[in-house]
C-alpha cells in the first residue's frame, strides 16, 4: 500500500483541474469531518450551529454530511471551465485529495490499472497519459 500511495500522491500533484464542476456536481453525498465544518462556518462568519441547520443533512461515524440534492452548495461560476470553490481556502479534506487521495481511490487501487474516481474526474486520463509521456 506504502507505494500505491506514493503512486497516488504523485498522480495527485501532476493534476491540472480543468474546472469542469463534475466532482462538485455528481458526488453525493459530501461528507466532511466536524474540523472542516467548523473551518467552513467560521469563513462563512456564521456560528456553528447555523451552518449545520443551512448545510447539513446529519452524521454518520465522525463525518458530517452535507446537503446536496445537487451540486455542492459552495459550487460557483457560470458553467463548465469557469467552475469554481467559493470556499476553496477552507475546502473540506475529502475536496482537497481529490481525485488521486481520497478513501474510495485509495481503497479500490490496484496498481496499474488506477481510475476509480474517473466518472467524478475526467481530468485523471490526462495526468495518466502525462505519467505515460515521462
Amino acid at each position: 500500500m506504502n507505494q500505491e500511495i506514493q503512486v497516488l500522491t504523485k498522480l495527485q500533484e501532476m493534476h491540472e483541474c480543468d474546472r469542469c464542476g463534475e466532482c462538485c456536481i455528481r458526488s453525493n453525498p459530501i461528507m466532511m469531518l466536524g474540523k472542516d465544518a467548523a473551518a467552513i462556518a467560521k469563513y462563512l462568519g456564521i456560528p456553528g450551529s447555523r451552518f449545520q441547520e443551512l448545510y447539513c443533512k446529519g452524521r454518520y461515524k465522525q463525518f458530517i454530511i452535507l446537503k446536496t440534492g445537487g451540486p455542492c452548495p459552495f459550487l460557483g461560476g457560470k458553467g463548465p471551465g469557469d467552475y469554481r470553490c467559493t470556499i476553496y481556502e477552507v475546502r473540506p479534506e475529502v475536496c482537497r485529495r481529490f481525485p488521486w487521495l481520497t478513501a474510495q481511490t485509495i481503497m479500490h487501487t490496484k496498481l496499474p490499472q488506477i481510475g476509480i474516481g474517473d466518472k467524478l474526474c475526467p481530468t485523471m486520463f490526462r495526468t495518466l497519459e502525462k505519467v505515460k509521456r515521462i
